[in-house]
């Protein structure tokens, strides 16, 4: 017996009852899904050779007694890769999303063509010397100055693509200080006597004198090394030298006297470890050596005047 039926009658319908739901973008550093932003912020340095050096907040290993030590004896900070461009001290973050697609990702494809990504905030630089003054990027480099603090920080902010849900991501600020010191031989900075008489009338002219550090050494010919303090000594006075770069790097000698028997020893100073304590010996005259001379003439020409 065959028994009729509709194939209509058989036919399913189905209807979504909400959005599909898919993924946010995120942003990618070396290939890996991160939430944060701390791979904006690398430094690459390189040596004449083209051999490079690269350093981020998880591989840095610098700190104010340690800092990093550019390769080659006349680089700038226009030397050191960033994704801050030379000429400039920020970037914003949208620039770099839409000029390295490689920062970025979303698992369902969203964010794709022009302006199909955004995102808000910037990645700001910041360089200072070890006095607190800022640097420009193309300024050469003093080690009396260093070490320099390189601070690369990102602000917080939105990763959002153009369609998909959810399109947006939110991502907090994240910063870190590399401290760079230039490929320079250690130097003499300051020559630094006691300051107590340092300002007011006992200032000095600023080419030869700094109140808060002594003098700065004006001569390291020793042709004219007369032209640097101190011209003069004592047995036992001594001075501090402020040193630029390893103070054990540095050697010391004793140039011989026309006046006698003059010496020096060099310790550290007590109050900084890139100073050093220059002491004076001689000449030095014994007290039981020393004479009194009595003269007659001169005793009858006092007695003289006293009546």
């Amino acid at each position: 017996m065959l028994l009729p039926f509709s194939f209509s009658s058989q036919a399913l319908s189905a209807t979504t009852s909400g959005m599909i739901h898919g993924n946010a973008p995120y942003f990618v550093f070396d290939g890996n899904r991160v939430a944060d932003t701390n791979g904006f912020l690398w430094i690459t340095i390189s040596d004449a050779a083209g051999n490079k050096q690269t350093f981020t907040p998880s591989t840095n290993p610098s700190s104010e007694s340690n800092p990093i030590v550019l390769l080659n004896p006349n680089d700038k900070f226009t030397n050191v890769e960033m994704l801050v461009a030379t000429d400039s001290s920020s970037i914003p973050l949208n620039s770099i999303v839409n000029l390295f697609p490689n920062y970025w990702g979303d698992d369902d494809g969203d964010g794709q063509g022009s302006g199909g990504i955004t995102a808000t905030g910037n990645l700001n630089l910041t360089i200072t010397d070890k006095y607190n003054k800022t640097v420009a990027r193309n300024e050469s480099l003093d080690i009396c100055k260093a070490p320099y603090k390189v601070t690369l920080s990102a602000t917080d902010g939105e990763l959002k693509t153009e369609y998909g849900i959810p399109q947006n991501s939110n991502f907090s600020a994240s910063s870190v200080d590399y401290y760079i010191n230039p490929k320079l031989p250690p130097k003499v900075c300051f020559v630094r006597p006691n300051l107590t008489y340092s300002v007011g009338s006992y200032d000095g002219p600023i080419s030869i004198w700094n109140p808060d550090k002594g003098f700065i050494p004006q001569s390291i010919v020793p042709s004219s090394y007369n032209l640097n303090f101190p011209t003069t000594g004592a047995n036992n006075l001594y001075f501090d030298l402020e040193v630029g770069g390893s103070v054990g790097h540095l050697s010391w000698m004793t140039v011989p006297s026309r006046v006698g028997s003059i010496g020096i020893s060099v310790r550290p100073a007590d109050y900084a470890a890139k100073n050093v304590r220059v002491i004076l010996s001689g000449p030095y005259i014994p007290e039981s050596r020393i004479e009194f001379k009595y003269s007659r003439s001169c005793s009858s020409a006092i007695s003289a005047n006293a009546i």
